[in-house]
C-alpha cells in the first residue's frame, strides 16, 4: 500500500478508484455512498481516506507507480 498523497478519485457504483501522486492507483470495493460523500466533503481527503478507507475495505492495485529514471 502506498503512503503517497492522493491526487484524485472516481466513484462508480460502490467502487472507489484513488490515484496517487506517485502514479499508482487503487480500487476499493464496497464503499457506501455515505463514505464517499464524507470523502468529497472532507477538508483533508487524504487524511480521511487513511483513517476510514485504506485499511477498511477490500482493494486491489489498479496501476503501478511511475519509476524515476535518473
Amino acid at each position: 500500500m502506498t503512503s503517497s498523497r492522493l491526487i484524485d478519485f472516481q466513484y462508480k457504483g460502490t467502487t472507489l478508484r484513488i490515484n496517487f501522486a506517485d502514479g499508482s492507483g487503487y480500487e476499493y470495493f464496497g464503499i457506501p455512498k455515505s463514505v464517499y460523500n464524507n470523502l468529497i466533503n472532507s477538508i483533508t481527503p487524504d487524511r480521511f481516506a487513511r483513517r476510514h478507507i485504506y485499511h477498511s475495505y477490500v482493494y486491489r492495485k489498479a496501476s503501478k507507480a511511475m519509476e524515476v529514471v535518473g
